[in-house]
């Protein structure tokens, strides 16, 4: 249970066990549940909460307590909050293309020939033996009915070969497929790069409107991918998908890995890289924060 009371201000999902045990309640009598706020002292509030997921268990389940991550690790950071595309931790500071703003601390997209670029090779994938991407945006309610990617880094292609991604590793809350998913291939530079990919799956797209929180990690073994402090799921890494091979060719902000995909619209109030993998307590402060 969270009792901090600034969460109920969170744009993200916060888990609240209630003990029914321990408020002394017999359980075999219960006919209604009431679900409400309480004004302490003087001051009340205005505004929305949405309440999800109401479950009944025999046995309380694990709750994750947050963890601040703190900035050892952080080796890039794209905060906005200085009205620039500059990175406020390291030297890679972004590019912005077409019609891309930066604006009230976020950066906007539209979603045609507009998205942020980052120096690829000053941000180095490659060369980490772990790595965290974590992004805080909202998209266009609707606005993505394609393979539009979130955040993604890759390879050139050339000659024949150059409408595909290559050695790419990728985050996206909508695609065609009406998934939200986070995606590593760098095995293969043949014509079907998407049939070599290691990813993992949200059931549903993240294209509402709404604030969203979402983190991938990548180690030696796994591709990991939390949405709202949530995690969703790890898939091992197929042999030749690793770290070792992302391109540096280019990075980007509302643009994918490969070229004849649609950019993203949205916004984005923060995009940072770790040089670790994330743990789950660790994600979740983030997504609260």
């Amino acid at each position: 249970m969270f009792e901090d009371q600034d969460n109920i201000t969170a744009t993200v999902w916060n888990p609240w066990i209630i003990d029914l045990a321990s408020l002394g309640i017999n359980k075999s009598n219960v006919t209604t549940l009431t679900i409400g706020f309480e004004r302490t002292g003087t001051t009340g509030g205005t505004g929305t909460v949405l309440i999800d997921d109401v479950r009944l268990y025999k046995t309380p389940p694990p709750l994750v307590d947050p963890v601040d991550p703190g900035t050892d690790n952080l080796v890039h950071s794209y905060t906005f909050d200085d009205g620039t595309d500059n990175d406020s931790v390291g030297n890679a500071n972004g590019t912005l293309e077409g019609d891309a703003t930066v604006s009230g601390g976020s950066l906007v997209l539209h979603g045609v020939d507009d998205w942020m670029s980052m120096p690829g090779s000053v941000i180095a994938l490659n060369t980490y033996s772990e790595l965290s991407i974590e992004c805080r945006f909202k998209s266009v309610a609707g606005g993505n009915t394609g393979n539009h990617m979130l955040a993604a880094f890759r390879e050139e292609g050339t000659g024949a070969n150059s409408t595909y991604g290559y050695k790419y590793l990728f985050i996206t809350s909508a695609s065609s497929g009406n998934l939200s998913r986070a995606v590593i291939q760098t095995r293969s530079m043949d014509s079907s790069p998407w049939g070599k990919e290691t990813s993992v799956s949200a059931a549903t797209e993240h294209d509402d409107g709404l604030v969203h929180h979402f983190v991938c990690t990548v180690d030696a073994d796994y591709i990991t991918f939390y949405i709202d402090g949530e995690l969703i799921g790890s898939a091992e890494l197929a042999e030749g998908n690793e770290i070792a091979g992302i391109g540096q060719d280019a990075a980007y902000l509302g643009k994918g890995v490969y070229p004849v995909d649609p950019e993203w619209a949205g916004s984005v109030d923060r995009f940072s890289i770790y040089n670790k993998a994330l743990s789950d307590a660790e994600v979740l402060y983030l997504a609260i924060h």
